[in-house]
């Protein structure tokens, strides 16, 4: 029959995304990190709020299991 079947490839295609989007997100935390303070100093409403949660959901542990999950990403690629 068929190697792959339709899960295989749905499967594959959502590994794929989840390792673009990790290692973009790691190589870009700084800046994401950033613009959220300045969105909380300079903006007003619901952008404050939606900004402060989430930097309060942004803590060391989180940071650091995103760390270590980019770079067994990167090994595994």
């Amino acid at each position: 029959m068929y190697p792959f079947t339709c899960c295989d490839v749905i499967s594959d295609t959502r590994w794929c995304c989840t390792v673009v989007a990790c290692v973009n997100i790691g190589d870009k935390l700084d800046a994401f990190l950033a613009f959220l303070y300045t969105v909380t100093e300079d903006c007003t409403g619901d952008k404050v709020i939606e900004a402060k949660v989430l930097l309060a959901l942004t803590d060391f542990k989180s940071v650091l299991l995103l760390r270590v999950l980019q770079s067994a990403v990167k090994k595994l690629n």
